[in-house]
């Protein structure tokens, strides 16, 4: 496990549209299979919509990546290729349209996250339940 930080934090308004963003910096390089996670990442209250999600990259990133939360670990992206520089494919996980009370954002990836790459984590969430 290793703990990212949080450059934009989560934010609740009832029906409004919020976004998070945390990065990572591996200051050595990270296995693969490795979960980043950031804690606090959406709100704790009755419930956010996930509308979407990606990762971007700087420096040797490789492998497969998914993006989820604690309970959903591919929740929002299922799995995309990595490709650095750039970054995966947009969300297509299960929990994108859906409503959930995790508060946690995890990413990880099947390569090596190598020293100094930078992993940057965005998620778009409903505050409340958009599905209505």
């Amino acid at each position: 496990m290793a703990t990212g930080t949080n450059l934009v934090s989560a934010k609740f308004k009832e029906g409004d549209v919020q976004t998070f963003v945390g990065k990572f910096t591996a200051a050595s390089s990270v296995a693969g299979g490795t979960a980043i996670e950031f804690d606090e990442a959406l709100p704790n209250v009755n419930g956010v919509t996930i509308i979407d999600g990606s990762v971007n990259f700087t420096g040797t990133v490789a492998g497969n990546g998914i993006l989820g939360t604690s309970s959903d670990d591919n929740g929002i992206i299922e799995s995309a290729a990595v490709t650095v520089p750039g970054g995966m494919a947009t969300g297509n996980g299960d929990l994108v349209g859906t409503v959930t009370t995790d508060t946690q954002v995890v990413f990880e990836t099947s390569g090596t996250i190598n020293s100094g790459a930078e992993v940057f984590v965005t998620v778009t969430y409903g505050c409340g339940d958009l599905t209505q």
